[in-house]
């Protein structure tokens, strides 16, 4: 198991919330990844610098809903814009950098994901695949199950 964390400045808002988190605003995320599966001819999981790479379309973007009005507004004036089809929460987004991780990398058994937007909220999200029989120490075991 490999773990790492990675930083990026972004803004957001939750559409259809009333409260100041449907207000454009902006955070200074923190995301700890953990990730398990078969290590790769150099000794690799993943190259922590392509876990960092796979984030870069988050860094000093607008996260916004798919419905969102500023979405045509900002790729309009071109700003960077990421859409999403659900509303940009730290639940929604944990869970999204778990899928985009797993869809990446075909060798992933494991991914855990904690996403802080503030030094005191955090989203969570983890995952365990099936992935084909694993050999290890000479035995196998059984197939990993969905969580």
């Amino acid at each position: 198991m490999i773990g790492t964390t990675i930083y990026f400045e972004a803004g957001h808002r939750q559409l259809g919330d009333d409260s100041k988190c449907g207000k454009l605003h902006g955070h200074n995320w923190k995301v700890e990844i953990k990730i398990d599966g078969e290590v790769d001819k150099i000794g690799y999981i993943i190259d922590f610098k392509e876990l960092k790479d796979l984030l870069e379309p988050f860094d000093h973007a607008m996260i916004l809903n798919k419905n969102d009005e500023f979405v045509k507004i900002l790729q309009e004036r071109n700003q960077k814009v990421y859409v999403m089809d659900e509303n940009p929460s730290c639940e929604n987004l944990s869970e999204l950098i778990c899928y985009l991780i797993t869809d990446l990398f075909d060798n992933v058994s494991y991914c855990y994901v904690k996403l802080w937007e503030n030094h005191n909220s955090y989203g969570e999200y983890k995952m365990s695949l099936r992935l084909p029989r694993i050999k290890m120490r000479g035995m196998r075991i059984e197939d990993a199950r969905v969580l």
